[in-house]
């Protein structure tokens, strides 16, 4: 049980840092023209750029801690589904995404199988 409380705190933190490190390009993304290989170059040495993809990174670090401490099956699902969340969540509150009924239902959906994983993980 303890096990499994700290691999969905890591799989919840491996979440908020990818979702930042995403977060961070697709703010740099809307300042900079990418037309040429230049501009790409110039982008990805952006030293905001070079800082989301380091975050990105230590997600990585993350979610390697806790598939060595659960199944995969466990982290897998649990991972994705909260960084989904996440990722909705930071579309909508400060990208502006809009959200379709579908939407709404899906992420309920997602919502319920994380639960459900995480209470009944044997």
């Amino acid at each position: 049980m303890i096990a499994s409380l700290v691999t969905i705190g890591l799989c919840l933190l491996y979440a908020v840092l990818n979702v930042s490190g995403v977060s961070i390009i697709k703010s740099e993304i809307s300042t900079h023209s990418l037309v040429s290989w230049r501009d790409y170059l110039t982008f990805l040495f952006n030293y905001k750029v070079i800082t989301a993809f380091l975050i990105i990174f230590i997600s990585a670090v993350v979610i390697i801690k806790a598939l060595s401490l659960e199944r995969f099956s466990f982290v897998v699902p649990i991972a994705h589904g909260i960084n989904f969340m996440l990722t909705v969540s930071v579309g909508y509150l400060i990208f502006g995404d809009r959200l379709s009924l579908g939407s709404y239902i899906g992420l309920a959906l997602v919502i319920t199988g994380i639960l459900l994983m995480g209470f009944y993980n044997q």
